[in-house]
């Protein structure tokens, strides 16, 4: 059973995997091997919703499964009956999007193998782990790796994700083994982050790196930003909103006085003897970057209340506005996409100069994250 495609109408694409399925992907889904069923939620040109609720495939899934246990209960030796799950599943789907005027439907391709063998409750079950290879010369010691993201975690995420702050933090528990041999050259030359502070004079390219840092995580402290608009926009709404502007526009501010700090200690990176610090500098670089680029956008969104250039919906009923993703940055001036330029090829860099490091897998991630904010008409 495969759900894909997925996208939230009202929030947009925060990475990329949301588009509608291709003639490739549909194509194949199409074609199982022998006895094998293969259950897609939609299908080419159509994209597998997302609701408050969750996955509307999913809850559609549930609800049929639930109304035939009510139905009485199935034989063992009886095979599940995924046809008319799949036929039930659609009239689902049907029903909760045909208002919204949204078509999704899902697929059941292949045919189960004929005549397969009766269950027995005394066959014993086992679970087979397959490990991935060993690293090639052996894995880094997870205390380097800890200690490598210890240093990248002073740094906070340019946005939350729907998950929240549980996902804030970065887990070396959650990353893939690294070759000692390729960390081999970013070892700590030094105790604690403490004493780095303590020698600026000696260390001037990793205290810039440790400011900058300090300066983004008190700019994510100072202000949340909203995710929602309802109510007419009048006077009072609209002085209010010139009220909320004051924190993102404050924020700018700070964020561009640290880019050019950044930048200037910068311009003696390669005197940097850790390549561990020029490749924080890079990280850090990019990930100034790229907050920039989201706080200007975010307090270009809120002038658009101001200067009521919401979008109007489709049918012209709606019941408030929900912020959402879009990949291209809105805001046109030059500055921008200046910001957007450089932090593409900061990632890119990073990929490319650190390979089988953290950072790289980090990037990788990162340079996916999409920026543009839009405002989107919701409905009931």
């Amino acid at each position: 059973i495969l759900d894909v495609c997925r996208i939230d109408p009202a929030r947009g694409q925060e990475r990329p995997g949301g588009d509608a399925m291709g003639k490739v992907l549909d194509a194949r889904l199409q074609a199982p091997p022998d006895g094998v069923q293969v259950w897609s939620s939609c299908i080419e040109g159509q994209q597998s919703y997302e609701s408050i609720s969750g996955g509307v495939f999913l809850q559609s899934l549930c609800a049929v499964m639930a109304d035939l246990r009510q139905a009485g209960s199935q034989e063992p030796s009886s095979p599940i009956p995924i046809g008319l799950m799949a036929k039930l599943v659609n009239i689902e789907l049907d029903r909760l999007l045909a208002p919204l005027k949204w078509k999704q439907t899902s697929r059941l391709s292949g045919k189960e193998k004929e005549n397969g063998a009766p269950p027995n409750p005394e066959e014993p079950t086992q679970v087979v782990t397959i490990l991935p290879p060993p690293v090639d010369g052996g894995a880094a010691p997870m205390e380097l790796i800890k200690g490598i993201l210890d240093e990248l975690n002073q740094v906070p995420l340019t946005r939350v994700s729907r998950s929240g702050a549980k996902d804030s933090k970065l887990d070396e528990s959650k990353l893939p083994a690294f070759s000692a041999k390729a960390l081999e050259a970013f070892k700590a030359d030094y105790a604690s982050l403490e004493e780095l502070k303590k020698d600026a004079g000696k260390h001037p390219l990793r205290v810039a790196v440790l400011d900058a840092a300090k300066v983004m995580q008190e700019n994510a402290e100072k202000f949340s930003m909203r995710e929602t608009f309802a109510g007419a926009s009048n006077a009072q709404v609209k002085t209010q909103i010139k009220k909320e502007q004051e924190q993102p526009g404050k924020a700018e501010l700070f964020l561009k006085e640290a880019l050019e700090e950044l930048k200037k200690a910068g311009e003696k990176r390669d005197q940097e003897t850790s390549k561990r610090w020029q490749a924080n500098y890079d990280y850090v670089l990019a990930r100034l970057l790229a907050r920039l680029v989201y706080v200007t956008e975010y307090n270009f969104a809120l002038a658009q209340i101001r200067t009521d250039n919401l979008p109007e919906p489709p049918d012209g009923k709606k019941t408030g506005y929900r912020l959402g993703s879009r990949a291209k940055v809105s805001v046109t001036e030059s500055f921008a996409k200046d910001w957007v330029k450089e932090m593409k090829r900061t990632w890119d860099k990073i990929v490319n100069e650190y390979p089988e490091t953290p950072w790289a897998i980090i990037a990788q991630r990162e340079r996916m994250t999409v920026l543009g904010l839009e405002w989107r008409a919701t409905k009931e």
